[in-house]
């Protein structure tokens, strides 16, 4: 069964987190990928409308997505108003300011690519994590070491790359234990992928290593 978290105890604990910044980071770059997307077809369902009942069921029909998402399209007409634009500035003093639809017909068009590097990005956030780390709180402590084979995982590619003699050391966290066997297995679960840990946990992996190392960044 799975395990339900209070999601405003978590993000009381992400706040207060050294590692806030690369969390809500990642957070961020979940919801803008949500955003941009129904950003699109919304405006897309607008021009759809002034051809008829007809052409918004095709419309719809074509959409990969559940029937109550399909069903609040059709009462929205309307996108939420932007608070600002999103602005390239160079050297030069020139700005060039990106399109929020064309960005979103962006995405929509190279969908799986773009949710796959959505993905990728929880791998990121972890690399980036043991980086910040590695130099002042790195020891034989199995929760480090767990914290230091997934973070080579996700620096192979999103999959275990254990060498002969790894694991050298206990490498465990709660329940979760390295193990020869992981080698080659995905990292974090994909669309269709079954993978050792889900995004969520290595968040909590994060605050884990945290609270135990006592780590400020």
């Amino acid at each position: 069964m799975s395990q339900i978290i209070d999601s405003n105890s978590l993000y009381a604990d992400i706040k207060k987190s050294t590692f806030s910044p690369l969390i809500q980071n990642y957070l961020n770059s979940v919801h803008a990928i949500i955003e941009l997307s129904s950003r699109f077809i919304i405006n897309e369902l607008n021009e759809v409308r002034k051809d008829g009942e007809a052409a918004v069921d095709v419309f719809l029909s074509e959409l990969e997505c559940d029937q109550d998402y399909k069903k609040g399209l059709l009462k929205n007409h309307s996108v939420t108003p932007l608070m600002g634009d999103q602005i390239l500035a160079f050297p030069n003093g020139q700005k060039i300011v990106i399109d929020p639809i064309q960005l979103a017909r962006y995405l929509l068009h190279n969908q799986e690519r773009m949710i796959e590097n959505n993905f990728r990005q929880v791998e990121y956030m972890i690399i980036t994590a043991y980086a910040l780390t590695e130099g002042k709180y790195r020891n034989n402590d199995p929760l480090w070491q767990f914290f230091r084979h997934v973070r080579n995982a996700a620096a192979h590619g999103g999959k275990f790359n254990l060498q002969r003699n790894q694991p050298d050391k206990p490498a465990e966290w709660g329940e979760k234990r390295i193990e020869r066997g992981l080698n080659g297995k995905r990292l974090v679960s994909f669309i269709g992928q079954e993978g050792f840990l889900e995004t969520g946990e290595i968040i909590l992996l994060l605050l884990s290593v945290e609270e135990k190392f006592n780590i400020v960044l």
